[in-house]
């Protein structure tokens, strides 16, 4: 419980500070939020794959299929509609930076 509280309160620091990535429009990130909260990732996967840019996609992608969608959901909650856009694209930054930490580690 502690790590989920965690890697919420990192996703709510990039709302704040690093909300910079683009690829998904006001309305895509709505649905995308309404599928986050029953947790429906084929439903994700889809969204994102029909509203993101190529190069976003795949960070997205990872992060439903690793349960970040529970991140997004909680999120949601946390903040006004208006914010679910900032939110996603802090979500796209935060899988970003794990990936390239992951990947310094390994090598």
């Amino acid at each position: 419980m502690a790590v989920k509280h965690a890697k919420l309160a990192a996703v709510k620091l990039l709302v704040e500070t690093y909300a910079s990535s683009d690829g998904v429009n006001y309305y895509h990130s709505l649905v995308l939020l309404n599928a986050t909260k029953v947790n429906d990732v084929e439903m994700v996967k889809l969204v994102i794959t029909k509203a993101s840019k190529p190069d976003i996609q795949s960070a997205m992608l990872e992060a439903a299929e690793n349960g970040l969608c529970e991140i997004v959901a909680a999120l949601s909650d946390s903040y006004h509609a208006d914010d679910a856009f900032s939110a996603l694209k802090a979500l796209v930054t935060l899988v970003c930076t794990l990936r390239t930490i992951r990947e310094t580690l390994v090598y």
